[in-house]
């Protein structure tokens, strides 16, 4: 599942004419492909997906500090959202620490952390009794 805020963007993208690179052309376009593929601009679809990925932009000022505020948006619909189990990845240009930071506690208790045993990250898991 893909989803955006931006129904625009969504279009651009079903319609193969998002300003991908090439290598991210090609995945786009397998899995646009894939008939299990959906896209949309309904945040409560997220609950039905076992991982989400956060990849949005994270623009920097004129001396290059970083604004999380698109990035803490995404990452509060996202919780908002969440589901026991799911996994929630952030590959946006962020700082180390920052899916704890933006999704997880100790301002959100719906979120919960344990140690990925294959790689040793840090991974959330949703702990509320929803879903």
């Amino acid at each position: 599942m893909g989803i955006d805020i931006n129904s625009r963007r969504l279009q651009a993208i079903q319609g193969a004419r998002a300003d991908l690179l090439e290598g991210d052309r090609d995945r786009s376009d397998r899995a646009l492909e894939d008939p299990a593929f959906d896209l949309t601009c309904d945040p409560p679809r997220l609950s039905s997906a076992a991982a989400v990925v956060v990849a949005v932009p994270t623009p920097v000022d004129t001396c290059l500090v970083p604004d999380f505020s698109i990035l803490r948006s995404a990452c509060s619909t996202v919780v908002e959202h969440a589901v026991p189990r799911q996994l929630l990845v952030l590959t946006s240009s962020t700082y180390v620490g920052s899916t704890r930071a933006l999704c997880g506690p100790p301002g959100n208790p719906r979120v919960g952390y344990r140690k990925a045993p294959a790689c040793g990250v840090q991974a959330g898991t949703h702990q509320s009794g929803r879903g």
